[in-house]
Formats: C-alpha cells, sequence, structure tokens
C-alpha cells in the first residue's frame, strides 16, 4: 500500500493538532496516545505541586481526565460505575441511634443547605461517585471564624485538585485546586490546608483563651498576632480519602486499572463496528469495469454506484475494481457470505466484556443485565451472585464513607450517622423467596 492510500487514524489528545488530509478519522480515547496506563508520578522539585499525569510533557492529558473519558465511551464501564455508585451511596445518610439526645441537632446538620444549594445526603452521593470511578473522594470543610465547629460541607471534584509536594519529611499538609489543569495557570490555582482536626481544635482553644486574655486586659504582643493571623486566615481546610499503598502515596489508582486496556479494546471495536457498519459490513459484490480510476468521468461513475448500497441499511457495498486492459471484460462476481472481520469482533467483545467485569470484581453478568446463553432464570445464582458483591464490595465502601462522616459528627459533637441502604439485591430475594413459596403453595 503506498502512502498516498494509508488509512491515517487520527489519535485525539487536547493538544494535537486534527489531520486535514485524513481518509479516515477516529477519535480514539485516552490511553491510546502513548502514555501509561499507570501513571508514572513523579515530584519535580520545581513545581509546587504533585502532577498526575504519564510524564512531564503537556501533550499528554492528565490522568483523571482519562479516566473520565473512558467512563463516557465504554457502556458497560458506564454502567458499572453507576451501578457501584448508586448502592454505595444509598438513600443518603441517617442516625444509628434515633433516639439519642442530639438527634434533632444531628439530622438538622444532615439537612442543611451549604453555599452549592445541597446537604449532606447529597454531597455523599457524589463521594459514592468519586469512589468508584478514582477511588478517592474530597470535600472541603468550612470552618467556624473561631474553629470551634464545621459550618459546611462542600463537595469538590477529585479531578480539580492536585497534592501539593511533600516536605522533607515526605508530608503532605495541603492541596492545590485549579478550574482546569489542562490551561494551567500557576496564579490561578487555590492552596487548600490539608484536614488536620487537631490543628482545628488548637487554633480553637488558643482563641477562646485570647480572647478570655483580651477581655481581662491580660494580652501580650504574641497573642495579639496570632489573633490577627487567625482573622485574616481562610478557615478552611480539604479532607481527601485516598488508598495508602506503598505505589500509591500520592494518588489512588481506580479499581478496575487491571482492565483499563480492556476497556479501549471495547472502544475501539464499536469504533470499528460503527466504521463498518456506515460504509456496507460485508462487500457482497466485486465489480470490474474498463477504464482509469484517476479520471473525473470513471469517479463520478463509482461515486454513483456506491451512493446506491452504502449505509447500514444498505448492508453489501459492492468492491469496484478498474482495469485498463482492453481484453478484459466487466465482470459481476459474488463474494462469500462469510466475513472473518465480523467474527473476529464478536469474540473480542465477549473477551473484554468479561476481562471488564472480573476487572469490577462483578461476580456475574446478570448483576449488570446481561443475560448468559443457557443459565436464563438461574434466580438462586443470580440471588447469591448479588448478596456476594454487596457484601464484599460495596459494604466495606459505605464503611469508608460512614467513617469519613463520622468524623466531622465527632468534631462538631454531633451523633454517629449511617448509610441508609438501598439493597436492591436484598429486595430480590425476598421477591425471590415470595415467588418460591406462592409456586410451593400451588403445588
Amino acid at each position: 500500500m503506498s502512502d498516498e492510500n494509508k488509512v491515517k487514524v487520527k489519535i485525539y489528545t487536547p493538544d494535537f493538532e486534527e489531520e486535514e488530509n485524513s481518509s479516515l478519522k477516529m477519535e480514539i480515547a485516552t490511553f491510546a496516545d502513548g502514555s501509561r496506563v499507570q501513571p508514572r508520578i513523579k515530584v519535580e522539585q520545581h513545581k509546587k505541586y504533585v502532577a498526575w499525569r504519564d510524564n512531564a510533557s503537556s501533550k499528554f492529558t492528565d490522568y483523571p481526565t482519562k479516566l473520565i473519558e473512558l467512563y463516557n465511551s465504554c457502556p458497560l464501564h458506564h454502567a458499572i460505575i453507576d451501578m457501584k455508585a448508586e448502592l454505595i451511596g444509598g438513600d443518603g445518610l441517617k442516625l444509628k441511634d434515633e433516639n439519642s439526645p442530639k438527634a434533632e441537632q444531628t439530622l438538622a446538620f444532615i439537612e442543611e443547605m451549604n453555599f452549592d444549594g445541597e446537604n449532606l445526603t447529597d454531597i455523599n452521593k457524589h463521594l459514592a461517585f468519586e469512589q468508584a470511578l478514582f477511588n478517592m473522594f474530597s470535600t472541603q470543610l468550612i470552618f467556624r471564624k473561631d474553629w470551634s465547629y464545621i459550618q459546611n460541607v462542600k463537595y469538590v471534584g477529585i479531578a480539580n485538585l492536585r497534592i501539593q509536594a511533600p516536605n522533607e519529611k515526605g508530608e503532605i499538609n495541603g492541596y492545590y485546586w485549579a478550574f482546569d489543569w489542562s490551561r494551567f495557570n500557576q496564579n490561578k490555582m487555590v492552596y487548600i490546608e490539608k484536614f488536620n482536626p487537631k490543628l482545628a481544635q488548637d487554633r480553637s482553644f488558643r482563641l477562646k483563651d485570647i480572647e478570655k486574655r483580651i477581655a481581662d486586659n491580660n494580652a501580650d504582643i504574641k497573642d495579639i498576632k496570632f489573633y490577627e493571623e487567625m482573622a485574616n486566615i481562610d478557615n478552611t481546610q480539604l479532607y481527601i480519602w485516598r488508598q495508602r499503598k506503598p505505589e500509591e502515596y500520592y494518588y489512588s489508582l481506580p479499581e478496575y486499572v487491571a482492565c483499563i486496556s480492556d476497556l479501549e479494546i471495547d472502544i475501539l471495536a464499536r469504533i470499528y463496528a460503527a466504521s463498518s457498519l456506515s460504509n456496507g459490513f460485508d462487500p457482497s459484490f466485486m465489480m470490474t469495469f474498463l477504464g482509469n480510476p484517476s479520471d473525473k468521468t470513471t469517479r463520478d461513475f463509482a461515486k454513483k454506484m456506491i451512493r446506491n448500497y452504502k449505509g447500514a441499511r444498505k448492508a453489501g457495498m459492492p468492491i469496484l475494481n478498474f482495469v485498463d486492459s482492453f481484453e478484459d471484460k466487466p465482470q459481476l462476481e459474488q463474494l462469500s457470505n462469510q466475513n472473518p472481520m465480523a467474527q473476529k469482533y464478536r469474540i473480542i467483545n465477549d473477551l473484554t466484556q468479561q476481562n471488564i467485569l472480573s476487572g469490577h470484581r462483578i461476580p456475574s453478568a446478570s448483576l449488570v443485565g446481561i443475560q448468559t446463553a443457557g443459565k436464563l432464570g438461574d434466580s438462586n445464582n443470580l440471588v447469591q451472585g448479588q448478596e456476594a458483591f454487596y457484601n464484599n464490595y460495596i459494604k466495606p465502601k459505605q464503611n469508608i464513607l460512614e467513617k469519613y462522616w463520622n468524623t466531622i459528627m465527632k468534631y462538631n459533637g454531633l451523633d454517629e450517622v449511617v448509610i441508609a441502604e438501598t439493597n436492591v439485591f436484598n429486595e430480590n430475594k425476598i421477591e425471590s423467596q415470595q415467588n418460591n413459596i406462592s409456586t410451593e403453595n400451588k403445588q
């Protein structure tokens, strides 16, 4: 194949220009641009933050942006993330003990709207989604001026955050926020202090002590200086939950990292299928004509022929073959109905589907609405798979969120909370049991 006839595939990244002369243009998402499925995190001394990408080159998209693109591009992956988020988030927060003395005060805090018009139940849904997609989540905690109480909790998207470069001891004391890191401007990133309840409480105790000494005219210069410093400081801290593994010290890897390549294959396979359908999935005829394909009249004739067959509704587009020998005659040849590429697509689709389910720790395809041939009506295995997934995956994730929320409740002197479960799997089990009982009674 000559260079002129080679199919050019456009690799999509925000910094690459579109190839104007491509005979076929496909936007293939994310990691096929040459970057790594697992980012190589490197602390650079001249930067205030730790970059979250393959390397320092600006032509590589930030890692969380790629994960979002995968979520938006792969239907099965999208459905699994949504299912996980819905189950983890449940019906929001409720009291662990509804009869406690501070029950009313705690419920009021849960239902109170923040500056974005969201209560804690709304925020909990955001965090459940971030947990499923990024294996991380974050919130901004807004304290009273005296640091004695957390007044508001605000959801902050993980994709907008970068971790501050650690100090000489390896400690991380804060984070940087930017609206769009692909258009990075150091002057526009905002520093937010790391959540440190002990530091916040120490500030609160010291402020109260200074206020008392000021009232008694016993305050010294250091007291006044500290009081002025606290009056000018932003009374917010940022809470980030992430996995603490040696290889994930700065940013957590998504739990489905092992099947990211399969997500890419699924995306590319769908692009192939769409391209094949739009151009006729199986060529069923080869038509040979006298003429030079570079001649305008010949080309116009070929376009008319293709126009009659083109499109998924007119599958079986012919292959047009032009010869310049007068000894050859126009021929019409029937091609085999077998399509090895279509068979390969089906095989690839089955393999990637199974790998994606395994990468997400889904015990049975039926959990996401995929029926397996020969296993229809096997309700017992379905219920067992649902319960195993809920107990082994969903509940531990809920425990992480509950621990986070109760850290805030404890700081504010409020009651413990739990996530109100919406375990549809249990409902299915109850319905299945009821159906079995009804069947037994009829017998």
